[in-house]
């Protein structure tokens, strides 16, 4: 029982510090959920009118997808990295898909942590 011990305090120290990780957005970051939402309701495009809503979705989407490009344009070959032969960028669709399929209460961390952990799961370096 004693070997036991040990074991579980680690467990649960790996689970605590796993939530510890999670971080609420900085004011100026995007949380999964709004840049899940911004190719949905236009918020990443406030300067154009209402009545423009076409437009303005599509220009928030155009923004969420450059945002997506930028965290993952910092973060590659050192948290996720390119399959030999693969050329152009990631698969955009599936990494948002991927963060669209997170448990509700994640959508509410930093969209660029998602971002990187969807990036790493589907394209791990290999090393």
């Amino acid at each position: 029982m004693q070997r036991r011990v040990p074991w579980l305090m680690l467990a649960a120290l790996t689970v605590l510090s796993a939530s510890a990780l999670a971080r609420v957005p900085e004011p100026w970051e995007p949380s999964g959920r709004k840049l899940l939402e911004a190719g949905l309701d236009g918020s990443l495009a406030p300067e154009i009118a209402p009545e423009q809503a076409e437009l303005k979705v599509m220009l928030s989407a155009n923004r969420a997808g450059a945002y997506l490009l930028g965290v993952a344009s910092s973060s590659y070959r050192t948290q996720w990295c390119m399959p030999a032969g693969k050329s152009g960028p990631p698969d955009m669709q599936a990494i948002i898909s991927d963060i669209g399929a997170l448990p509700d209460a994640r959508l509410d961390e930093a969209a660029p942590a998602l971002i990187v952990q969807a990036l790493a799961k589907r394209y791990p370096c290999r090393k």
